[in-house]
């Protein structure tokens, strides 16, 4: 179902507008070959609410040092969202503790909410338009790479066209779309934490605490961490915004946020009288 049929074209009017909904999903869409044979990774965002296309390139692959200029040129021209989405794969998320990568931690630092989708779920990353993008990496990459680059940004547009076809309103998603107020800075800002809070320097993906070291993730080397107290003994670890888990330091055990709830359910329990259970909400 097309996010214009489920929300009406009012309610996407409204969605559009609305100051929290500055939000983008970012995805590759599945590799090809161009027309000479070399590997290409379509890479893909769009914009959460409307489903503006703001960007479709060809890649030679998916490594970091090749996505993030792309990125960087499309903050440039359309700012900085408050939220970003992608899938549970390279180069967005690892298989790691924390699940960081090194792109996961530059959108952190830039002050964007990352959000994860939840494995199986590929829709959520905005796919309802991926046949027309499917659609448009093949006619791309009749050539070469280049050719793709170049046919993929024009492509785009129109797909933002066909969009307009099948709305049911007189305005199509890039009338709809406004970009983003926070402007997009090459200077990264120092994150800021509490007062009461110790701030530890990650070293070889560890933080030290007194004579105690615990490991937290790779990619967040020669990073600074907050550390939150909260009951005895228990620290809330963040990186800017982002919640990476607790501490116990009595166990010296870190538990991840979705391991923490669990916790909390059992720790719940055993302090309930007998014949009493808790259950997780």
């Amino acid at each position: 179902m097309e996010r214009y049929e489920a929300y009406g074209w009012e309610g996407l009017r409204e969605l559009s507008r609305a100051p929290h909904q500055h939000a983008r999903a970012v995805d590759f869409k599945g590799w090809c070959r161009t027309g000479d044979g070399k590997h290409c990774e379509p890479l893909t965002m769009s914009d959460y609410a409307t489903r503006y296309l703001l960007c479709c390139q060809g890649l030679e692959s998916t490594r970091t040092e090749l996505v993030r200029p792309v990125m960087e040129r499309v903050f440039r021209q359309y700012g900085i969202p408050e939220r970003i989405r992608s899938d549970n794969g390279a180069p967005f998320a690892s298989q790691g503790e924390c699940g960081l990568t090194e792109l996961a931690v530059w959108w952190i630092e830039l002050g964007m909410e990352w959000e994860r989708i939840e494995p199986g779920h590929p829709q959520w990353t905005a796919r309802a338009f991926a046949s027309d993008v499917e659609r448009s990496n093949h006619a791309a990459a009749s050539r070469d790479l280049a050719a793709t680059t170049t046919a993929g940004r024009s492509l785009s547009q129109g797909i933002q066209r066909t969009a307009s076809t099948r709305s049911s309103g007189p305005a199509a998603s890039v009338a709809l779309y406004r970009c983003a107020s926070r402007q997009y800075s090459a200077v990264i800002a120092e994150p800021q934490y509490g007062r009461e809070w110790l701030v530890r320097k990650v070293d070889g993906g560890q933080v030290r605490y007194l004579c105690q070291r615990f490991f937290l993730s790779h990619a967040l080397k020669g990073k600074w961490v907050g550390l939150e107290p909260t009951e005895e003994g228990l620290w809330k670890i963040w990186f800017y915004r982002h919640w990476l888990g607790v501490w116990d330091e009595k166990t010296g055990r870190l538990y991840r946020p979705y391991q923490w709830q669990r916790e909390q359910v059992r720790r719940a329990a055993r302090s309930l009288p007998e014949g009493h259970e808790a259950t997780a909400e």
